[in-house]
């Protein structure tokens, strides 16, 4: 079942630009390091006034295939993260199952089985 991995950031004013071009290379090379499907980069509509926030959702084919990047490959990436920023951003992160999407014109009604949460 396709797993979303979703990171938000936090990134002061001062570093913004830097870290946006350093944010976009490090999405596709995450992308192709990991296997992830894509990577698509959002941006919060809520104003924010003390730091640029920006919002990166990876679209693993798999949880299992997430795990392994969770355990081989994410420590290295965070710490090159780290390097180059210091504590001058703050990373959120969490893990989203795919459920369905709409329209899924193969389902019907009765089979939607919403999960409660």
């Amino acid at each position: 079942m396709q797993t979303i991995y979703e990171v938000r950031v936090e990134v002061e004013p001062a570093i913004a630009e830097d870290y946006f071009y350093w944010l976009k290379r490090h999405m596709a090379d995450l992308v192709q390091a990991a296997g992830f499907e894509k990577a698509v980069l959002l941006v919060p509509d809520e104003p924010t006034h003390e730091k640029r926030v920006w919002v990166v959702q990876y679209f693993a084919p798999s949880r299992e295939s997430l795990e392994n990047y969770l355990t081989h490959l994410a420590p290295s990436f965070r710490a090159d993260g780290l390097k180059r920023f210091g504590n001058r951003f703050q990373a959120s992160r969490r893990i989203m199952s795919f459920q369905f999407q709409v329209p899924d014109l193969t389902a019907r009604p009765d089979d939607l089985h919403i999960v409660s949460i």
